[in-house]
């Protein structure tokens, strides 16, 4: 079980610091899951945003993306690609987790279909590079969402995995009086980074079964399936929970 680890946000994935990969939350997910599947966390060789500008440049076999409203995703899905390709390179078992959040820019906002397109872009991508182990990690809004479905027990007569979905539907947006970042802070009691108080050893005890909203509903499927054949297993999800068609 191997990934190449890739998306923005230190807090969400994790950073290098002097050479060695330090985990944020997101990576404790995919460990968590891999863990209670299979007792060892898969092995990471993350790329940062600058890594896979390289790849893109040194790539003499990028498809282009075509089709309808194609061109606001083209970058992802030519990451999505060169990362495949990459991971096939690297050997058989070698997959990808492509993580970004879906809230983007000001005029993205207004796409109620942004997250479909994005994670769409990331599927056509690994597709075209022939790597059957790509995995789209694209929360919605972002990754408080996902976590809230959890930690919402910090918050008054509230527990945690009630009523996931409805975190989906909260702003993203930072400056919102009402934003995830708010609602996680409230939840740990703290006015900072949420991201500090959040301990890799809870995230391992979160029932991730039970985070049910349709953005990790996909991210997490995916990712059984990937992990069940990586390991020479039948897939416990059907294909078209797995993917955005």
């Amino acid at each position: 079980m191997c990934f190449i680890l890739t998306g923005e946000g230190p807090s969400d994935l994790g950073t290098e610091d002097n050479g060695r990969f330090r985990k944020g939350a997101m990576t404790h997910i995919v460990d968590a899951i891999a863990l209670k599947g299979y007792g060892r966390c898969p092995e990471y060789h993350f790329l940062n945003k600058r890594d896979v500008g390289k790849l893109k440049k040194k790539n003499p076999r990028i498809i282009p993306y075509r089709g309808r409203e194609a061109k606001p995703y083209e970058e992802i899905y030519l990451s999505a690609f060169c990362l495949g390709e990459e991971a096939r390179h690297k050997g058989e078992s070698w997959g990808v987790i492509f993580f970004t959040d879906t809230d983007g820019t000001r005029s993205e906002r207004r796409d109620d279909d942004l997250w479909e397109k994005k994670v769409k872009a990331m599927q056509l991508g690994f597709d075209s590079s022939d790597n059957p182990y790509g995995i789209p990690m694209v929360p919605k809004p972002k990754s408080e969402a996902w976590l809230m479905g959890y930690y919402q027990k910090g918050l008054p007569e509230q527990r945690a995995y009630n009523h996931c979905e409805r975190f989906e539907e909260e702003p993203g947006n930072d400056a919102s009086p009402n934003s995830l970042k708010k609602l996680l802070q409230k939840a740990l009691e703290t006015e900072g980074n949420p991201y500090d108080l959040i301990t890799e050893e809870e995230l391992h005890s979160v029932k991730w079964e039970k985070i049910d909203m349709p953005s990790f509903n996909l991210f997490r499927k995916r990712l059984e399936n990937v992990l069940a054949e990586m390991n020479g297993r039948e897939p416990p999800h059907p294909l078209e929970e797995t993917r955005v068609s």
